[in-house]
């Protein structure tokens, strides 16, 4: 057994054989955290009840809260054309 660990070969085997595992966790840390963002993606709807409540509490002024409606209407015309086409 001494023998084998002294090889340059099993060394190379060894080092290979731990790249391949820290690559593989790599791609998967990064594939759940890719799938954590587009899941806490916000819906334009959801956006808009969110800013609404800011503007309840005085946080955004009558006009900034107008310009993220129209910014915002866009999104909810094409989220409602998608949901209409899915049903």
């Amino acid at each position: 057994m001494d023998s084998f660990l002294d090889d340059r070969v099993a060394h190379l085997i060894i080092l290979t054989a731990v790249c391949a595992a820290l690559i593989a966790v790599g791609v998967y840390a990064v594939a759940k955290v890719r799938g954590g963002l587009a899941d806490t993606k916000s819906d334009a709807s959801d956006l808009v009840t969110k800013f609404r409540e800011i503007h309840g509490e005085g946080d955004l002024t009558d006009e900034e809260f107008r310009t993220i409606k129209t910014l915002l209407a866009g999104r909810l015309d094409q989220e409602s054309k998608r949901t209409d086409e899915e049903d």
